[in-house]
């Protein structure tokens, strides 16, 4: 009775496709008062321009769209990976930073709205993404 479970078990296993991994590359643009901005690219197009968290902004858009597995984050240009993380749970984080405290993940709180032009339906497809979102960086106390 053990065995067959563990052939069955086995048997499911050898179907499951392995985990996706998705590259994302990243190249910083400018340095403002609140931090550096980055350029994300993915599949060679600009997914995000003028991020603060590269890996987690994308991971929301990833999510939003569907995917899952992992995200590896390289600098552009590199083939050693700078950070990976699996897109559901980096979704959930953002960093925050004060003049009392170092930088610390926190959970999100509803800025996953400013991101709706990516995963919306009407979204138009290609060019630079994401001039929104720097906007919406700088304007952050």
């Amino acid at each position: 009775m053990k065995s067959l479970a563990m052939r069955a078990l086995r048997a499911f296993l050898a179907r499951r496709s392995p985990p996706t991994v998705v590259r994302i590359d990243i190249e910083p643009t400018k340095i403002t008062r609140s931090g550096q901005l980055y350029r994300v690219y993915h599949q060679g197009e600009v997914l995000l321009d003028g991020a603060r968290e590269p890996l987690l902004d994308a991971c929301v858009i990833f999510r939003k769209k569907g995917l899952r597995g992992h995200v590896e984050m390289f600098l552009k240009g590199s083939d050693t990976p700078r950070l990976r993380a699996e897109i559901s749970c980096a979704k959930q984080f953002t960093v925050r930073e004060n003049s009392s405290s170092g930088p610390r993940f926190v959970r999100r709180t509803g800025s996953a709205d400013r991101f709706s032009q990516f995963y919306s339906a009407d979204a138009r497809a290609g060019g630079d993404l994401l001039s929104a979102h720097a906007e919406a960086i700088d304007d952050r106390p």
